[in-house]
């Protein structure tokens, strides 16, 4: 009798959650499913590229400090401390990426002042770059070539078209142009100013490379972001783009 009793309850729950459109076995919903793969086929073409061009070791290293970010991140905004997260992912930024120790700006700036002195048309000698520059000149000029080079949309999305020139030795697509599209839907204000925080503390490397892909993390989530979004629009026609240029991004990545 009781497990009948049992019984019925059970059958009497599963309906209720049926009629609420719960899902009583917890299982993904479509929706999540479908942004999780689309974003996925997005944003993997970065570390393959990245595989390619350095090998997995080197690449390896990259993704699980870059994943350390983002974690720090997430356990911040978690706890609904979003300020400190961001500070904190600064600061673990400049350890990982050795802007304070081997790959300073700043000491090879005061390491080779001179020579970059010479290197510059504007000054014939070095006596003259001396009375005309300083150091710290020297040095936010550097900053500022490191940050807004990080910046740059072509740096990510187009492959530095249409200077074609090299990018820091970036010239390459690392996201299809679709991603463009989910970011600008997916605009959220904790990944964004994560990213910032990523680029303001790579700039004080000497050597920026492929440290820019400490910020993956957080762009796959704007992307995932975006993708939902879009995937939830009641507009039809926006879905058919999206997924018209999803596909067809593709086709210009591999060429």
């Amino acid at each position: 009798m009781t497990h009948s009793r049992k019984t019925i309850t059970a059958i009497h729950t599963h309906s209720r959650h049926s009629r609420e459109g719960g899902n009583p076995y917890k299982f993904p919903p479509t929706t999540f499913c479908l942004a999780l793969f689309i974003t996925l086929a997005i944003v993997i073409l970065w570390p393959i590229r990245l595989i390619s061009k350095e090998g997995i070791q080197p690449t390896l290293s990259l993704v699980i400090l870059a994943s350390l970010l983002f974690v720090t991140a997430h356990l911040f905004r978690k706890h609904k401390k979003k300020v400190l997260g961001i500070i904190c992912v600064g600061i673990l930024t400049l350890i990982f990426s050795g802007a304070l120790t081997h790959n300073s700006l700043a000491g090879f700036i005061g390491e080779n002042k001179e020579k970059i002195v010479l290197e510059c048309p504007l000054y014939p000698t070095v006596f003259t770059g001396r009375v005309y520059l300083n150091k710290f000149s020297l040095f936010t000029q550097k900053y500022q070539d490191n940050f807004f080079s990080l910046l740059d949309p072509n740096r990510y999305l187009f492959g530095a078209h249409p200077r074609e020139g090299q990018v820091y030795g970036q010239n390459y697509i690392k996201l299809p142009l679709s991603a463009l599209i989910a970011i600008v839907f997916g605009l959220s204000a904790y990944p964004v100013f994560s990213i910032i925080a990523v680029f303001i503390s790579l700039s004080f490397s000497r050597n920026i490379g492929n440290l820019d892909f400490f910020a993956f993390p957080f762009f796959v989530s704007l992307i995932y972001l975006g993708v939902e979004k879009i995937i939830k629009h009641k507009s039809s026609v926006l879905k058919t783009l999206f997924f018209l240029i999803f596909l067809l991004s593709f086709i210009e990545f591999f060429l």
